[in-house]
């Protein structure tokens, strides 16, 4: 039973993989902002995102990026992903360990790989942006690019605290993607509340 179980999630993992790709094949993917952000650029930035959109992340997935992902099977599962699309997963506590953790992420990342992250995520609560992602801008000396998705056929689980997405193939998909956004230390003074609300706007703004 436990062979036929790991078979089945080896082959769950790989359609996910197959699927997003078929997607994207098939679908109109539009870009608005500055779509510079998303492709080749020399300043290395961290992308942020709800949780619930990670699986749309992977439309417009491409080399050179790093992800952030649970240590949990669940973190697995999103490593393959990562993996598949030639990203490189950091595997990480679902909550914060401390400075070891930022170090070790510093470390992968470098001067090399643009950061992918969830702003609500890994536990919520929905749509609340969580601090760690503006503790890393500034320790890495970072900008944060906000990404927001819009599917026009889509499947929500909403049984799943993120309400996570599932675009459809044939499909009208379109990327915000918002100006970099830089982290001061006046806003890690108030603990960043006010460019948490701030992105926080305007990731629920978008395509309105």
């Amino acid at each position: 039973m436990k062979i036929k179980g790991n078979f089945l999630e080896f082959l769950y993992k790989k359609f996910s993989a197959i699927y997003i790709e078929f997607v994207r094949f098939s679908s109109k993917i539009m870009i608005y902002g500055d779509q510079r952000f998303m492709d080749k650029f020399n300043e290395k930035f961290i992308f942020v995102f709800w949780h619930g959109d990670s699986y749309c992340f992977y439309l417009q997935a491409r080399k050179n990026f790093c992800v952030l992902t649970t240590a949990d099977r669940e973190g697995e599962y999103i490593s393959n992903l990562v993996r598949h699309f030639k990203g490189i997963p950091i595997r990480v506590p679902d909550k914060s360990s401390g400075r070891n953790l930022i170090y070790k992420i510093k470390k992968t990342v470098g001067n090399k790989y643009d950061l992918a992250m969830t702003l609500d995520g890994p536990l919520g609560p929905f749509h609340e942006p969580k601090v760690f992602p503006f503790v890393l801008a500034r320790f890495l000396k970072r900008r944060i690019v906000p990404v927001a998705v819009s599917v026009k056929w889509k499947i929500r689980i909403a049984s799943r605290w993120d309400r996570y997405m599932i675009p459809l193939p044939f499909n009208a998909i379109k990327f915000c993607v918002y100006p970099p956004v830089f982290v001061s230390s006046r806003d890690q003074d108030s603990e960043f509340m006010y460019i948490r609300e701030k992105i926080k706007r305007k990731l629920k703004s978008s395509f309105i």
